[in-house]
């Protein structure tokens, strides 16, 4: 239940940074990238925006997922060994 837990906020997550860091790659107008850890420090509402905070954020929870998939994965290995 964790592991899908965390695979859908991640999902959900990515499914609005993906296409954010796409056009801003692109060079979409209204896009842009902030070398920030926390969204807090921006102040422009006018604008989407994504940040180096964000890609990490989204880099941790898919170690989180893979982990926990490798555990579940491993638990199963040894269930089969039982007798």
């Amino acid at each position: 239940m964790i592991a899908l837990y965390y695979s859908l906020a991640t999902g959900i997550y990515l499914l609005f940074l993906l296409p954010l860091i796409v056009m801003w790659s692109t060079g979409a107008e209204g896009v842009e990238f902030f070398n920030v850890s926390s969204s807090k420090e921006i102040q422009r509402t006018d604008i989407s925006y994504f940040t180096t905070g964000d890609i990490s954020d989204s880099v941790k929870l898919l170690l989180i997922i893979g982990v926990l998939v490798l555990v579940i994965m491993r638990l199963k290995k040894m269930e089969k060994k039982l007798p």
